[in-house]
């Protein structure tokens, strides 16, 4: 079909460093597109799924997600449906035009040299 897939491991290491990893910095990025207007459909199992991973607080400041390990053991399922919606949040999306000039290593167009994340956000329109 002519795509480029990516795979995005949740513990990898975040563009920013505030937050642990991956996982921790899709969910912070998703949660920030949800409280400026982002929908998900009405439904009892995505709500659940948004609302069970808590942060646990770390000592240096850097954000992290509670694990699927300790949500189990607090009788939590894991969050699958939510961590669908995270993972969008994971690589820049940007509409293609004649400004993506740059062919990353990973097969990946990128409007600015390269960069992914360097001085851009997430798109969601």
């Amino acid at each position: 079909m002519g795509r480029n897939w990516q795979l995005i491991g949740f513990g990898e290491r975040s563009p920013e460093r505030s937050y642990l990893n991956m996982r921790a910095y899709i969910w912070c990025k998703m949660r920030e597109w949800l409280k400026e207007g982002g929908a998900y459909p009405d439904d009892q199992q995505m709500y659940d799924d948004l609302t069970g991973p808590e942060l646990k607080p770390r000592p240096d400041n850097v954000i992290q997600l509670e694990s699927k390990e300790d949500m189990k053991k607090r009788g939590v399922a894991s969050p699958n449906l939510a961590d669908a919606i995270a993972i969008t949040f994971a690589r820049n999306v940007v509409k293609k035009d004649s400004n993506i000039n740059h062919m990353g290593k990973d097969g990946m167009y990128y409007a600015n040299g390269g960069n992914m994340y360097k001085g851009q956000s997430n798109l969601r329109r």
